[in-house]
């Protein structure tokens, strides 16, 4: 759904995430926007074996806000 967004792989197990939508903070993947309620965004990583799990939140306001979360590193600053 999000071919032209390119997140880096987990630091912990490298998966590369998916982008998730989110209705009012609940996960929704077929949430349509216009509808009176909060879309947001987020990234997590959801491989069973990561010990870590890193995660985004699920409150940027488009998915390129989440992707800029999700890619953004500690050795990067």
């Amino acid at each position: 759904m999000y071919d032209n967004i390119k997140l880096k792989p987990c630091p912990f197990c490298g998966v590369v995430p998916e982008i998730q939508d989110f209705v009012d903070g609940t996960r929704d993947m077929n949430a349509l926007p216009g509808f009176d309620v909060k879309l947001s965004y987020g990234i997590g990583c959801e491989n069973e074996k990561c010990t870590c799990h890193p995660w985004t939140g699920d409150d940027s306001p488009t998915p390129q806000a989440a992707a800029e979360a999700w890619n953004r590193r500690a050795k990067d600053e």
